[in-house]
């Protein structure tokens, strides 16, 4: 199986020469917008978690997550970020 989260660029697999773009920003973002208009966006406290690689997630984009749902939400109050497992070094 293969599975490739990019741009959509990438269509022709006998293409050498071709650069890959990976949207994960731009995928979390959009999710978090749309979370806004599913009800996140009358929240007053979040608590945002994950466990894992997800864990790692929480470590590296809390701070972008909690500026997006501060300007989506101007009455919001109180944001933690709890990552329940993270970072897994080789």
């Amino acid at each position: 199986m293969e599975m490739f989260l990019g741009d959509g660029d990438y269509h022709n697999k006998n293409v050498t020469n071709f650069t890959m773009h990976f949207d994960g920003l731009q995928v979390l973002e959009s999710s978090i917008a749309k979370l806004g208009l599913l009800g996140l966006r009358n929240a007053r406290r979040v608590l945002l978690t994950g466990v894992a690689h997800a864990g790692t997630m929480v470590y590296l984009h809390a701070d972008r997550i909690h500026a997006q749902i501060r300007a989506m939400n101007p009455h919001f109050q109180t944001f933690k970020a709890l990552p329940v497992d993270g970072f897994h070094p080789k």
